[in-house]
């Protein structure tokens, strides 16, 4: 009975590092205007992967079918601009459809807030958007995967639309036709992971579903937004116990879903959160994310001094550190563990 307990154990374990892969995503998430040189900084840090925005937030909420292809096109140049030089570095890409068709709406006919949920046309520019995608990088190694739509704000689909269930599949079912092994990344509903219960898995391999961790926010965006400075970390009733507690949730998904590989897209904590308490935070969080075999990039690398590891704890102060942080100094650690995908 030990015996057979203990194969079971193993297959088990076999099983999820298997889904897990053998190389693990460590990185960041990137502004859309990276440039060349920011790539060769993200090479001596020992990056192996980035999260790249396609975003449109000027134009899309009003934008039409033709005026999004347009720009579609547009930012896919943008981005080729830069592959060369995320090739060269070795640094994996995980494409991430920041705006999707439509945008945002305000259709009070409609509960969710995306019209990827409430217009017609948008559903169907969405899997043409993702086939234009796949088709352009299909023999591209440097193209880790595709993340379908960033924190899509989905509460319920208009009559006659797909729900995020179903348009997730049929987007996976598009790409795969035309690029059969690419991993595909699934957010939950607005990429809320205590909406991890509403993501029903994709019958696809390679598949990634991705929450974005971002608790409390009186902690992580203090100071941003009206909220109020000063919110310490740990303390009494905010420590590494109650992380691993809110991340339970995560576990149960994984476990229920035999393995299903996990992909925190986006974290993070205000730079002048009070004493070391930015640094302690991403300290515990990010060993649990290490502890459980989950892949991670950090929110976000040179798109806002708030977030940034480059810059020191004082507020007031909009210029890099002269020297390097001790939150910089601790994610070096991790990406010091780095492998690079084949």
């Amino acid at each position: 009975m030990i015996r057979s307990l203990a194969i079971i154990s193993f297959v088990i374990l076999v099983a999820i590092s298997s889904a897990q892969g053998q190389t693990k995503l460590r990185g960041f998430m990137v502004a859309r205007g990276i440039q060349p040189s920011d790539i060769e900084v993200l090479k001596t840090w020992k990056v192996n992967s980035i999260r790249y925005p396609l975003e449109w937030l000027a134009g899309v909420d009003s934008a039409n079918e033709e005026e999004y292809a347009e720009w579609l096109e547009q930012a896919l140049l943008t981005f080729d601009a830069i592959l060369p030089a995320l090739s060269e570095a070795n640094i994996k890409v995980v494409l991430n459809l920041y705006s999707p068709p439509g945008g945002f709406s305000n259709n009070p006919a409609c509960s969710s807030s995306q019209k990827l949920f409430c217009n017609g046309w948008t559903q169907s520019a969405f899997i043409e958007a993702w086939q234009k995608i796949a088709t352009r990088y299909k023999d591209n190694a440097t193209i880790y995967g595709f993340d379908l739509v960033n924190e899509p704000a989905f509460r319920k689909a208009a009559p006659g639309l797909m729900d995020w269930n179903t348009l997730a599949i049929e987007a996976t079912k598009a790409i795969r036709q035309i690029d059969p092994t690419r991993h595909v990344i699934i957010e939950p509903p607005f990429g809320d992971l205590f909406r991890m219960n509403q993501i029903k898995p994709v019958p696809f391999q390679n598949i990634s579903y991705s929450p974005h961790f971002y608790y409390p926010l009186s902690f992580q965006h203090q100071g941003l937004y009206g909220r109020k400075l000063g919110v310490k970390y740990p303390n009494k009733n905010f420590n590494k116990k109650l992380l691993a507690e809110k991340l339970a949730r995560v576990v149960a998904f994984q476990k229920k879903n035999k393995g299903a590989r996990i992909y925190f897209g986006e974290f993070s904590a205000v730079r002048w959160a009070p004493g070391n308490s930015a640094f302690q935070y991403l300290k515990d969080l990010i060993s649990i994310f290490e502890k459980r075999g989950w892949d991670w990039s950090y929110h976000a690398f040179r798109e806002s001094d708030a977030w940034s590891l480059e810059h020191d704890g004082n507020i007031k102060n909009k210029a890099p550190a002269t020297k390097t942080t001790a939150r910089l100094k601790l994610m070096q650690g991790f990406f010091n563990k780095n492998k690079f995908p084949p």
